[in-house]
């Protein structure tokens, strides 16, 4: 059974900024395209949240800036290239997240990516210097990243 946002979210048509909380059992069943203008949405999942709720947001083509809090899975594929706009990607407390999502790499417009409190993260991948676009990476508390390999052209790094 899934959250049902009110009919009244698709009359804000000029809508740029969401803020989500998720509880455990809880997955969006409603499409996020009727907020479709929305640049920046901010998704705070809890525990057992099986990342259904990750899948609707291929509809939001001109995001911009997307935040997702305590995302406890296993894996992060949604269909990033879908997602031409994003700008900037933070990923916090996401404990169970070993490596970056494969997906991600088209992303081609990634300018700033955020990672914090991801404590299963061993390494960077190699295709991360592909996405040229990327200028700042910022790294917190994620003890067991052992490999910045690929990151030598970034304008800013925060370890």
């Amino acid at each position: 059974m899934g959250v049902r946002y009110p009919s009244w979210l698709s009359l804000l048509k000029y809508l740029v900024h969401l803020i989500c909380h998720c509880s455990s059992s809880s997955t969006l069943t409603t499409s996020f395209a009727p907020v479709s203008k929305l640049k920046s949405l901010r998704i705070s999942l809890m525990e057992g949240n099986d990342g259904l709720l990750l899948q609707t947001i291929k509809h939001l083509t001109a995001l911009e800036e997307l935040v997702l809090f305590n995302y406890n899975g296993d894996g992060m594929e949604l269909e990033w290239q879908c997602l031409r706009k994003l700008q900037n990607l933070k990923l916090y407390d996401h404990p169970k997240l070993a490596f970056l999502p494969l997906g991600l790499q088209q992303a081609t417009s990634l300018q700033n990516l955020k990672i914090s409190n991801c404590l299963s993260l061993k390494t960077l991948p190699k295709w991360i210097c592909n996405i040229i676009s990327l200028q700042s990476l910022e790294i917190w508390d994620c003890p067991n990243l052992t490999s910045l390999l690929g990151v030598t052209y970034l304008k800013i790094l925060t370890i």
